[in-house]
């Protein structure tokens, strides 16, 4: 029998078993405890995670009209699977996400691991110290107050030709380019929107 320090052999593999397994539980409990901490904080902000279904998300890349060099902004990206599904229908955009909640953040982050993913994610507050001036495409799943506080920032900084996609909200005081009611599963529906920001129009 190999003894090591003292221990057999199988003894020791068995306690940097345990070992492991603890750091796997530690691991798992921390990153849902982040979870559910930014979840709830994100509900204050009236801004909840709530992934967005797949015929929304289709429906927003089809208003999107991606195209190979654009970039791609998702605000208040979530678990990014909006991004994924852009990368997936055009590979070639440069996608960016910007999502403040950590546990959330850390999950799209995993998730962009997993796929192999270009997507850029991003824990970080877009309302401050973030320039859209470079975006072709953003999309949004916010709450009316966010996009209140958005528009001013989207005169501010949008090219002339930038596409805002939004899902449930509308840009206030604008008129949307496209509209589309969704209809989802159980009879519930949602709308997405389409704007195109005009430098003439809006400065």
């Amino acid at each position: 029998m190999v003894h090591v320090s003292g221990y057999t052999a199988p003894a020791v593999i068995e306690a940097l078993a345990i070992v492991g397994i603890w750091i796997l539980l530690l691991s798992a409990v921390t990153f849902f405890t982040l979870l559910i901490l930014s979840t709830s904080v994100q509900a204050i902000w009236m801004v909840p995670f709530i992934p967005t279904p797949r015929a929304i998300t289709d429906g927003m890349l089809d208003f999107a009209e991606l195209k190979p060099g654009q970039i791609v902004y998702d605000l208040g990206a979530g678990d990014g699977r909006v991004l994924l599904a852009a990368e997936r229908r055009e590979p070639k955009i440069r996608a960016v996400g910007y999502e403040g909640a950590i546990g959330v953040w850390l999950l799209s982050k995993f998730r962009m691991w997993l796929r192999g993913s270009k997507v850029e994610m991003r824990c970080a507050d877009f309302m401050k110290n973030v320039d859209f001036s470079d975006a072709d495409i953003i999309f949004t799943y916010l709450s009316i107050e966010s996009m209140k506080k958005l528009k001013p920032k989207f005169d501010a900084q949008l090219k002339d030709g930038a596409r805002v996609v939004t899902h449930a909200f509308r840009v206030p005081g604008m008129q949307p380019e496209k509209e589309r009611l969704v209809t989802m599963p159980f009879g519930r529906g949602s709308h997405i929107y389409s704007y195109v920001w005009r430098k003439t129009i809006h400065n």
